[in-house]
């Protein structure tokens, strides 16, 4: 019998009948029959290419019927979908990766950024699921899938998948180093920043969830050591370091650590942001990365930093670096709570400066929903505190951009 549309439709039909299934998968299967078995109508592939050459590039349809759609390749696909994640749209990054799992579903690489893209949306499940796959289809290839891994599982879990990531980032540099690599799907290969970061997620883990074991202070010092190690110009080394010694009430010894943590990075990172302006205002100016992007250490590990130098009563240091993370997004409402509180605790020559963060706070708080309830009650409770108060000398003045964007909210 020769296989034509209408007796291919009549198989389906015939299968349907005998094992019903849902009809949104009648649908795909039917289409996927047209697809096949139909001729291909419209335009020429050159005709459409002429057509589309001045439109932007739109998103890869799914279960269509558009024969003259153009065809992608998987890297095609993951490039777009590394596109979308740069440009912070994970929406459009996560249609991508599904398009990318229907191309190949074992592929690693699709895998990886799929999970991270879930990640990204707040789907621990599936991203879970795809590292798993990863696991299973590699388990001494790759460290990136471990370390999603171990920021997605808790407790003892957790600290398997950093030693796990660890033992493979270190089987990768000695094979760089005796010139035998083999094939690896790493997005990056691992550096000594790498390794050390590792060992200190897993000293965080024996400060917080497995604070309780028995050999918790020996496992959590000993990871903070592999990791200065492993890289000596890793700031966030010491700054581990000196939150250690401030969970022991060592204040001193965390003071000593903190600021060399900062002494690593912050005056580096001052310069950056300061020379931007001089940058962009050169008429020949060439393009350079963005200061912000070139500063070693997250703007979450700048803010526990800020923390720490509170707890150590450096206030001035704090507020250099809350300062430098308004710079970077002025939406932070913990970051103008900081700068309130630190001025706050200097004493009365502080406190209109104090009310100045803490009004802004407030009133950014206004404008969002922020979960933590205790803060912005502490900040209810100083700002009532501080009401009597008015304004008798200079106040912290902001930059243009930052009160428009502010006043914008």
């Amino acid at each position: 019998m020769k296989l034509n549309n209408q007796n291919y439709c009549l198989i389906i039909k015939e299968k349907l009948t005998a094992h019903p299934m849902p009809l949104g998968s009648v649908y795909k299967i039917l289409c996927y029959a047209k697809n096949c078995i139909m001729p291909r109508k419209g335009k020429t592939k050159q005709q459409a290419k002429k057509k589309n050459v001045s439109k932007k590039a739109k998103p890869i349809p799914k279960g269509t019927d558009q024969e003259d759609a153009p065809k992608y390749t998987l890297q095609d696909v993951l490039d777009k979908a590394q596109s979308s994640i740069n440009e912070y749209d994970f929406d459009m990054a996560q249609r991508y990766c599904q398009k990318a799992i229907e191309l190949d579903n074992e592929n690693v690489k699709v895998l990886e950024l799929t999970g991270h893209v879930m990640m990204e949306v707040g789907d621990m499940d599936a991203a879970k699921q795809c590292f798993g796959r990863c696991v299973e289809l590699e388990p001494d290839l790759g460290h990136i899938k471990y370390l999603y891994l171990g920021q997605i599982l808790n407790g003892s879990q957790a600290v398997q998948c950093y030693n796990k990531a660890i033992e493979v980032m270190l089987n990768c540099i000695e094979a760089q180093e005796n010139k035998a690599l083999g094939a690896s799907n790493d997005s990056a290969e691992p550096t000594a920043k790498d390794i050390s970061s590792a060992y200190l997620s897993i000293a965080e883990l024996y400060m917080t969830d497995l604070c309780d074991d028995e050999d918790a202070e020996e496992v959590c010092i000993s990871s903070i050591k592999k990791a200065i190690e492993h890289d000596q110009t890793n700031p966030e080394g010491y700054q581990v370091l000196a939150d250690y010694h401030l969970i022991k009430s060592e204040i001193e010894e965390a003071k000593t650590f903190i600021n060399k943590s900062l002494s690593l990075w912050l005056p580096n990172a001052k310069g950056l942001v300061a020379d931007e302006g001089e940058i962009e205002g050169g008429a020949e100016a060439a393009p350079v990365a963005d200061p912000i992007d070139c500063i070693p250490i997250s703007p979450e590990a700048q803010l526990k930093a800020a923390k720490t130098l509170i707890e150590v009563e450096e206030y001035n240091s704090a507020t250099e670096v809350l300062e430098l993370l308004l710079d970077q997004d002025d939406t932070v409402l913990d970051v103008w709570y900081l700068i309130g509180w630190a001025n706050y605790l200097q004493g009365d020559d502080y406190k209109l400066t104090a009310k100045y963060y803490l009004e802004r706070c407030h009133e950014l708080s206004e404008k969002m929903d922020y979960e933590d309830k205790d803060l912005l009650s502490h900040v209810a409770e100083l700002l009532e505190e501080l009401s009597s108060l008015t304004e008798q000398g200079d106040v912290p003045e902001l930059d243009s951009d930052q009160d428009e964007q502010m006043d914008a909210d």
